[in-house]
């Protein structure tokens, strides 16, 4: 479980990594999955087409 902010638990629905790309956008990707063939390759979401960010 990861702790948030002041106090506010968040427990992810699954294990992600995040990485921030040479370009500066930031990839959540499935913590399992291998990145070395690219993000989008590697079926990672960039921050900037998240319905969160839009």
């Amino acid at each position: 479980m990861n702790t948030l902010g002041n106090g506010i638990r968040k427990t992810s629905a699954r294990p992600i990594k995040i990485h921030v790309a040479e370009n500066g956008e930031v990839w959540y990707c499935d913590a399992e999955v291998s990145t070395e063939k690219g993000f989008a390759n590697a079926g990672c979401t960039p921050l900037s087409e998240s319905p969160q960010h839009k």
